[in-house]
């Protein structure tokens, strides 16, 4: 895809109308549509722009951790190398496992390199907020189908990258020095979990979702080795095929007519993989096979791949700062499934492709143009029109307790602030009424009164329980 992305990534790094903030993440959310206060913080890269000797620090920097961009395979320095087609193209310093030991500026002689993180906090006022924060692949359980247990299972998003040209292994199908003859992909892993039988997440909750485009991403995976390794075997264990997008069928199709096996199992009856003492595979897929009435069949393989389902990224952070609701899937919720599908309960705060739940490629975009497009449509408008039903304080009778900002669900919805008063300072409780969604708590927690939802004062709602417990008087028959 960065044959599509870099371009666009140039095009949006080089737009005058767009800021980018690279290395950064934010960490303050105030205000509220058309005028939120963004703080973020940026940390500093550590090379100067055209640093030129990248290949010199990296081979001298002591640090391995594992890389990211290839989901673990390999290692990599506290070097951030930046890959093909990225957008600048500067490499970074990963501070969180830098030793700050100098090894890598002393094999430049010091040029370019600053050893110093110096980050930067910028605050930005905009008047909508995009959540795009995209989702991770599910990390398997330790033992769960061999997964670290066996050096041989690995998961669907690691089969790609040893088959992509930059890959660990650029692009040849071989595994711990050995070609790969006879590979088993397993679907549904962290995706349609079943309660009693596959194990919580840590918030109690299974993952008993679809994620919508394993099976489509496996069976691409499967004709892509067949076709390039027509000597390799796949064989495929699934619950179901669901390649629903349009054009997708195709690949199962597809791969039928490239002889890959396929094995049918039932969720609570997921296959087993475990060690064999085989003399020429080294573990075993044992499953009930449904395509032939229950059959018990083990089926001896090199390799074993995860075709692990989607996660949410951990923006905990961001839900706490930004006031938007997950849902028990932990993805983001839309304020209407079907009339508000990209927007949140919060007023100009819009979700984008995966944050929201699983997606495919063209539901990511189609999700992104739609945010872009509710984004345009509210900063065209130059006013926003609110809600009329919301909290109104009576400056007489307010005493500045504080009892209304206590229980407030919304922040910034309402506030002590110092007035002068007859020559005094006092605290007033005073209604940001952008924020205010005027649920009420406010009014029934004010100890002197002094606070009303517009449209609905105390007195009415006094009137309307006198109404309902009055004695009417029954009229006397003539």
């Amino acid at each position: 895809s960065i044959c599509i992305e870099g371009p666009k990534m140039v095009d949006v790094y080089r737009h005058p109308n767009i800021e980018i903030f690279a290395y950064s993440e934010v960490i303050d959310v105030k205000g509220y549509i058309g005028n939120f206060q963004v703080t973020i913080h940026q940390d500093s890269r550590g090379f100067d722009e055209g640093f030129a000797g990248l290949n010199q620090a990296v081979a001298a920097c002591p640090v391995k951790v594992p890389d990211e961009h290839n989901y673990g395979l390999t290692e990599r320095t506290a070097i951030i190398e930046p890959y093909p087609g990225v957008y600048p193209q500067l490499p970074a310093i990963d501070w969180d496992h830098c030793t700050l030991c100098g090894a890598c500026a002393e094999a430049v002689n010091h040029a370019g390199i600053q050893l110093q993180n110096q980050p930067e906090t910028h605050e930005v006022t905009v008047g909508a907020i995009v959540i795009a924060t995209g989702f991770r692949p599910y990390e398997p359980r330790p033992g769960e189908f061999g997964y670290r247990e066996l050096p041989q299972v690995l998961t669907l998003p690691q089969l790609e990258r040893l088959l992509a040209a930059d890959g660990p292994t650029g692009g040849r199908l071989s595994w711990l020095g050995k070609p790969v003859r006879r590979i088993a992909m397993i679907h549904c892993v962290g995706s349609r979990q079943i309660d009693g039988i596959h194990e919580p997440q840590e918030d109690g909750q299974v993952n008993d979702y679809c994620s919508r485009v394993c099976c489509t991403a496996t069976l691409r995976t499967a004709n892509e080795i067949r076709e390039r390794f027509p000597d390799t075997e796949v064989f495929d264990f699934y619950q179901d095929i669901r390649t629903y997008g349009r054009g997708h069928e195709e690949y199962y199709e597809r791969a039928s007519k490239n002889r890959v096996l396929f094995l049918r199992y039932l969720g609570e009856e997921p296959p087993e993989v475990t060690k064999t003492e085989h003399d020429t595979y080294p573990i075993v897929v044992k499953v009930k096979d449904r395509l032939t009435n229950g059959e018990e069949i083990e089926v001896p393989v090199d390799m074993v791949a995860l075709a692990v389902g989607m996660m949410p990224s951990p923006i905990d952070d961001l839900i706490k700062l930004l006031k938007v609701a997950p849902g028990k899937d932990r993805f983001l919720l839309e304020a209407h499934p079907k009339l508000r599908p990209v927007e949140t309960n919060v007023p100009g705060i819009i979700l984008a492709g995966t944050a929201q739940g699983p997606m495919n490629i063209q539901e990511s975009s189609a999700a992104g143009s739609a945010a872009a497009g509710k984004a345009l449509a509210l900063l065209a408008r130059g006013a926003i029109q609110l809600e009329p039903f919301v909290a109104h304080v009576d400056p007489v009778l307010c005493q500045g307790s504080g009892a209304c900002v206590q229980v407030c669900p919304y922040e910034g919805a309402i506030q002590l602030q110092t007035v002068v008063e007859d020559g005094q300072e006092v605290q007033r409780a005073v209604v940001t009424p952008a924020d205010c969604k005027g649920c009420g708590i406010c009014v029934g927690a004010c100890p002197n009164g002094a606070i009303d939802v517009l449209g609905w004062t105390l007195e009415q709602y006094e009137a309307m329980l006198d109404a309902l417990v009055m004695d009417i008087p029954v009229p006397e028959e003539a």
